[in-house]
């Protein structure tokens, strides 16, 4: 049975391969001679929770992420495509453990690919010596319904694949809006609507933008990684007030489309085809938007 492991990074920034600034995600961060994570599929579908945000318009924010994955999929020269498969009520991140055991995963055949809102710390929810932060368990987000990675991230992405061929079976993204309350309002103008600025009308301001937030994220999902690019929409940092990365840039683009050319096989690094083999879930590392001026980096999830 072949190992698959959950990617959920923290990293400022991997170094940009020769001649170009967007980066691949490795299955190794450390090795990039590892192999690559690739859809083997061309449509991934991906479910919005409908619990939607606890602060704001929810219509408006689950336009705001529908938006956000259709920026990839408007891509000319790629024919990789997201699908929008509607409304989920499932909290859960990764792959249900009570499959594990099993030759074949259900999220093998059909991935969920959850998109959802945290609106607790975990710090604040789960009591203390809880069997959940154990390290053979790590899994305190899904039990306590909370945010689990550190109060400076606006948003990760936990990514299962195929350890051996970098195959990706699931892509869940959380949203920390236990620290960041998300705002979907367009930047005036004259850029004069930044949340918290004296004047601004609350409602039709510019905070942490979930458009801004979710194209970066949704670019993980499609395996790449923080971009050297500080124009790109994989760049890995966002200041209070960012929208740019609502759009992709020439460097988002041509990773896209190195990855996913249209009408042949992904690309892949190393001697990794594809594979739709069942396999059985690992350990987790990790990959996340930060404020400007927080330095990220790859670590284990960690342990309270």
């Amino acid at each position: 049975m072949k190992r698959a492991g959950w990617f959920v990074a923290l990293a400022l920034a991997l170094h940009a391969e020769a001649a170009q600034a967007f980066v691949r995600t490795h299955v190794d961060p450390t090795d990039n001679s590892s192999p690559c994570l690739f859809w083997g599929r061309r449509t991934v579908p991906y479910h919005l929770n409908s619990q939607g945000m606890t602060h704001g318009d929810n219509d408006a924010g689950f336009e705001a992420l529908r938006l956000s994955l259709q920026q990839w999929t408007d891509v000319d020269c790629s024919d990789f495509t997201y699908q929008d498969d509607g409304f989920n009520d499932d909290r859960l991140v990764g792959f249900n453990r009570a499959l594990l055991n099993q030759p074949m995963l259900v999220r093998d055949v059909s991935p969920f690919n959850d998109i959802l809102f945290r609106d607790k710390n975990c710090p604040d929810v789960v009591p203390a010596n809880d069997a959940c932060s154990d390290t053979a368990n790590n899994d305190c987000m899904n039990v306590y319904d909370c945010w689990d990675y550190g109060s400076g991230v606006i948003a990760l992405t936990t990514t299962t694949y195929n350890f051996e061929t970098g195959e990706i079976f699931d892509a869940d993204i959380e949203l920390n809006e236990a620290e960041f309350p998300f705002t979907t309002a367009d930047p005036w103008p004259d850029g004069g609507n930044i949340c918290g600025e004296p004047g601004v009308d609350p409602n039709d301001c510019v905070g942490t933008d979930l458009r801004n937030t979710v194209t970066h994220e949704s670019g993980h999902m499609l395996g790449l990684g923080h971009s050297a690019d500080p124009t790109a929409t994989m760049f890995a940092s966002a200041n209070t007030g960012e929208t740019s990365k609502r759009s992709l840039a020439q460097d988002d683009i041509n990773g896209i489309c190195a990855i996913y050319p249209p009408n042949q096989p992904p690309v892949t690094c190393g001697d990794a085809p594809p594979t739709n083999k069942g396999c059985g879930c690992g350990s987790a590392d990790g990959a996340a938007l930060l404020p400007l001026g927080v330095l990220a980096f790859f670590a284990k999830r960690r342990k309270r």
